[in-house]
């Protein structure tokens, strides 16, 4: 897979999930299921953190 079609997919992507986001309130954006679990806020962090380095790594 070439880097501009993996820009363009991981840009597709993000666009989804930032439609789906902006669907959800704060209440079910920060719910945890249980001390043990993410919440859907905690689980984008990590995503947008990973996808940094991925772009970084990939340069």
């Amino acid at each position: 897979m070439e880097l501009q079609e993996i820009n363009q997919r991981l840009k597709e992507t993000r666009d989804v999930l930032l439609t789906i986001l902006n669907g959800l309130n704060g209440d079910q954006l920060n719910r945890r299921h249980d001390s043990n679990s993410w919440s859907i806020s905690q689980v984008c962090q990590h995503l947008y953190k990973t996808e940094e380095l991925y772009v970084v790594a990939i340069k």
